[in-house]
């Protein structure tokens, strides 16, 4: 049973998560209406979906605060509602970062296989007649109780779709987001699977709160990360170049004019457009030593590799702006192999000398 001052606490945090919800909804809503690219992502549809999830369930549970601030089924173990909604919230956590990693890989025959299962589960579930329970004890206690054991079940369930984060298949060349990317999120996810079953199995205030701080986090970073660093991945991607290719000849003299002759002759292949591509990476594909391709750009560019990989993506970026009328900056960046909305526009504004809405502005018409 809840304290009075537990009940303060647990408002206060609830009213902050459903604000922080209802705040990350409208501005991914303001992004929607704003697609006129064409390209049809779908990603902030689901996030989006996931934030107003919470703002519901933020709301339903204030509501039952206030009604009564010393509500046991706040603080219940294995809640029915909770257990019941734990497969489409994780199934939304997974869907996310599939659609983010594979553009366009989400249609109804995917969709079906997350929907008929929690079907199939509120079917079974209105059927039963719960105990409630109050801690791990009662839990192992009632064990031998169909609603116990499904409520379990569908948990364990629930814990192994959000596990399949780690499988998402990852190509850099479809991806909105690098792989680092993915590995952060699927730690948020995990992080908050962990804080949501320990509250599921105990009922503890302490985690409660952890839950609603973690969501907090989640939703906050996911939204910032689809505003601000994802760059949307075109439906018709180009042919992926080859990355791979290697010095075949080994009699050619590793000099400075002949590493140089080489490296234009890959950018001319597009292997800038690997958002991989490194000076390690450069160096392998050359078959050369660091010190030879190093002296090569120095002599032939002024810069380190750095900078001229930028040149050279920052100008493939404006040749298509130029070219292409029905391409916007952001998908002339992906296509250039950028993956970070804010390194290229760095890059761009250090090549240029404009940001990117300064140049949009400046050559508007």
């Amino acid at each position: 049973m809840l304290n009075v001052t537990e009940s303060m606490i647990l408002a206060i945090a609830l009213s902050l998560s459903l604000v922080v919800s209802l705040t990350c909804t409208i501005l991914l809503w303001r992004r929607i209406k704003h697609f006129k690219d064409g390209m049809g992502r779908r990603a902030p549809f689901i996030l989006a979906g996931m934030a107003v999830m919470l703002i519901i369930f933020k709301a339903v549970r204030l509501i039952i605060l206030f009604q009564n601030p010393i509500n046991n089924s706040l603080v219940e173990s294995l809640p029915p509602i909770t257990v019941l909604m734990a497969l489409p919230v994780t199934s939304l956590i997974l869907l996310y970062p599939m659609e983010v990693m594979r553009p366009g890989w989400l249609k109804w025959k995917h969709t079906l296989w997350f929907a008929v299962p929690w079907l199939i589960e509120v079917i079974i579930s209105t059927q039963m007649n719960y105990t409630h329970l109050f801690s791990v004890r009662e839990i192992i206690y009632h064990i031998e109780k169909p609603d116990v054991w499904w409520r379990l079940i569908m948990c364990c369930v629930a814990v192994l779709v959000n596990l399949t984060i780690v499988a998402v298949p990852y190509n850099r060349w479809k991806s909105s987001a690098s792989r680092e990317w993915l590995w952060t999120y699927f730690a948020f996810a995990l992080m908050q699977m962990a804080f949501c079953v320990g509250r599921i199995m105990t009922g503890n205030i302490a985690i409660l709160l952890l839950v609603e701080c973690g969501g907090i986090l989640y939703i906050s970073w996911a939204t910032y990360a689809e505003l601000y660093e994802l760059i949307p991945a075109p439906r018709n991607t180009t042919k992926e170049p080859d990355v791979t290719m290697t010095k075949k000849s080994e009699s050619v003299q590793e000099d400075a004019i002949a590493i140089w002759k080489d490296i234009e002759q890959m950018m001319e292949y597009g292997v800038f457009r690997d958002p991989a591509l490194n000076f390690d990476k450069l160096c392998q594909m050359l078959n050369s030593n660091r010190a030879t391709v190093q002296q090569s750009l120095r002599e032939n560019t002024g810069v380190n590799f750095g900078d001229y990989l930028d040149r050279v993506r920052i100008s493939h970026t404006l040749a298509l702006l130029h070219s292409r009328a029905d391409i916007d900056i952001a998908s002339a960046f992906f296509e250039a192999g950028y993956r970070t909305r804010t390194i290229a526009s760095r890059s761009f504004k250090k090549v240029t000398g404009l940001s990117p809405e300064e140049w949009k502005e400046k050559h508007k018409g």
